[in-house]
């Protein structure tokens, strides 16, 4: 008995002590350190981004592997095996970078919004002095041209946004092109009938970026046919300009 009182009162002060280091000294509420879970690594993300010329030459072989793979063969009938043997890269330099093969598809979108994004910015920049139906038109074909990359693989990306984990990535292009947009409206307020350079941004680019990827699904025909263009261009025109 002795020995059991003497384990409890070990064990009672013990406890005390455990309080006492948790109790905060200004109010005197325990305040108990909690161990936050390690963040796990996303499987839709890059393991690390190459930064040396030879990393840079494997992870592009990863990706024009994936892209011909991809686009014959769809997401699930694809796997990272055949991606690696046809880039000519080990498995395991493979998993270094990518942790599946929705990741690696996932960077493949990025690198395609980055650089619709880019040829936009670039081209509408050269088109500021011109009439606002010459910006547009303009606009409808490069959206048009960003979705002939690859038909099959163009909806890919369309019908996987979701498994690669990129439906935000998705929405911030589109933003990013609103604003592309928004830049050269602003100096052409009084040519627009809404008079809100902000607002025909907005409503233009969320008008004309479900058109052409229906062409993609529907018209793949008339990706490149001038009177598309010409007819997408006029409907965009109607509601922006004035009389």
């Amino acid at each position: 008995m002795p020995a059991t009182g003497h384990v409890n009162a070990l064990n009672a002060n013990a406890f005390r002590a455990l309080l006492d280091a948790g109790r905060a000294p200004s109010r005197g509420r325990l305040r108990f350190q909690t161990i936050a879970p390690m963040p796990r690594k996303s499987p839709t993300r890059p393991r690390k981004t190459a930064r040396q010329d030879r990393s840079r030459v494997t992870v592009d072989a990863i990706l024009e592997a994936a892209t011909r793979l991809f686009a014959s063969g769809g997401l699930e009938e694809v796997t990272t095996n055949q991606i690696a043997e046809l880039a000519g890269v080990s498995i395991g330099s493979l998993y270094q970078y990518f942790p599946s093969k929705q990741a690696i598809l996932g960077e493949l979108i990025d690198r395609h919004s980055q650089q619709t994004i880019e040829v936009l910015s670039a081209k509408l920049a050269e088109l500021a002095d011109r009439p606002v139906r010459d910006v547009l038109r303009e606009t409808v074909v490069i959206l048009l041209e960003a979705d002939t990359i690859d038909l099959n693989l163009h909806r890919l990306f369309l019908d996987k946004l979701p498994d690669s984990g990129r439906l935000e990535q998705r929405q911030l292009e589109i933003r990013g092109m609103v604003e592309v947009v928004r830049r050269v409206f602003a100096d052409r307020r009084d040519e627009l009938r809404c008079g809100d350079p902000d607002l025909a941004a907005f409503l233009i680019v969320h008008a004309l970026e479900p058109v052409t990827n229906a062409v993609v699904f529907e018209y793949p025909e008339r990706l490149r046919d001038p009177k598309l263009v010409d007819e997408i261009t006029d409907l965009a025109t109607r509601y922006l300009l004035k009389d």
